[in-house]
């Protein structure tokens, strides 16, 4: 929310920024928008824009124009959202719209948000853009800095471009990095040294994903469960574990969109078993918090993680985040997915045994 509030701040012309409609300009020359002058000098911008079955987080109007942004820093998408908001500036009947789905690497949403056909024709037609704060968001707070006319506004530009290199590439500080870069490019040697680490990062970040999943099936094995390991870059890939045979569901672990982003806890559930997932859903909203979704088919529970969650403080999106292969490295993070996979399993179980459904059956089956 701090986050949409700095943009919106600098989208919106009248600001106390004093530089009218020109970082406005700016941003829509990067997404390929195409108005005027006086058009981004009289737009009015509007903060959870409510669409009367959600709220769009950014909205700029203007003389039937719609520049419309979905932040997703962390949180990930509710069922249909993405398809409910198009929808939404459909019926607007305005001369031009475009949604910006603003994601640290510029990812695709899922399809609980929007089915890929829909998503790839919402692309093609203009309507939908992807775009990243990794690449995007600092292009377009190089350009406002380029143009910006006040100093004060200059640095301020500067600390939310710092802030967002902190927050999703892992630097602390731009003298850091461009200190790293010279001694990477001082001489050939040098030079030739290091795109050869750069080009083994891929892999180090597959080994280490392996040694995470070693480290877990020990602390697994250790409470007696079964685990069934599957980290890997492609989407969907997962560890999950066996908690209780009699449970008709498992823990999972699974990375939602590729190169180990959009990582999320829950329970999902077995092959084919049948069970009350809504039930499963509010008892265990009830004790560990707040789904990030409905009771869904396969997942009754189940929340996205990042590195406030009190579930699990593991960064949502590992692609380009340092600390957690770190973590790996030195053990940190199989002790932080472990506790929060028995957390989840602990309420599970108890969420069961309140379900009248499993109740017998799990009498039935104790020692």
């Amino acid at each position: 929310m701090n986050l949409s509030r700095v943009i919106a701040w600098l989208l919106r012309p009248h600001g106390s920024h004093g530089q009218g409609g020109a970082f406005l300009q700016q941003l829509l020359a990067l997404t390929g928008g195409a108005w005027s002058p006086e058009e981004c000098s009289s737009a009015k911008v509007y903060l959870e824009h409510g669409t009367g079955d959600g709220r769009i987080d950014i909205m700029v109007r203007s003389n039937g124009r719609v520049l419309a942004i979905e932040n997703k820093p962390e949180a990930d998408d509710q069922p249909y959202q993405l398809q409910r908001y198009l929808q939404y500036l459909d019926g607007l009947s305005l001369r031009d719209y475009r949604l910006l789905y603003l994601t640290p690497n510029g990812t695709a949403p899922n399809e609980k948000s929007i089915t890929l056909k829909a998503a790839e024709a919402r692309v093609e037609s203009a309507h939908l853009h992807l775009v990243s704060y990794n690449s995007t968001m600092l292009e377009w707070l190089s350009a406002c800095r380029a143009i910006c006319r006040a100093d004060r506004v200059s640095v301020f530009l500067d600390e939310v471009s710092r802030a967002i290199r902190k927050k999703f590439q892992g630097v602390s500080d731009m003298s850091d990095q461009e200190h790293i870069t010279d001694v990477m490019a001082a001489t050939p040697q040098s030079v030739a040294a290091s795109l050869l680490v750069a080009n083994t990062a891929f892999a180090l970040k597959c080994r280490l994903a392996g040694i995470l999943e070693q480290q877990l099936a020990k602390l697994i094995d250790e409470k007696g469960w079964k685990f069934i390991a599957g980290f890997s870059p492609a989407r969907y890939s997962a560890i999950r574990v066996d908690f209780d045979e009699r449970s008709p569901v498992v823990v999972s672990f699974m990375f939602d969109r590729a190169n180990f982003n959009s990582l999320a806890i829950g329970t999902e559930k077995r092959q084919d078993a049948k069970f009350p997932s809504s039930n499963l859903h509010r008892a265990m909203n009830s004790i560990l918090g707040a789904s990030h979704g409905g009771a869904g088919e396969d997942w009754p529970w189940w929340q996205s993680l990042g590195a406030e969650n009190a579930l699990c403080p593991l960064p949502r999106d590992w692609e380009t985040d340092v600390d957690v292969w770190v973590k790996i490295a030195d053990g940190r993070a199989a002790l932080i997915a472990m506790s929060g996979i028995e957390k989840v399993a602990d309420a599970c179980l108890r969420s069961l045994a309140d379900i009248e459904h499993f109740q017998q059956v799990f009498d039935d089956q104790r020692p």
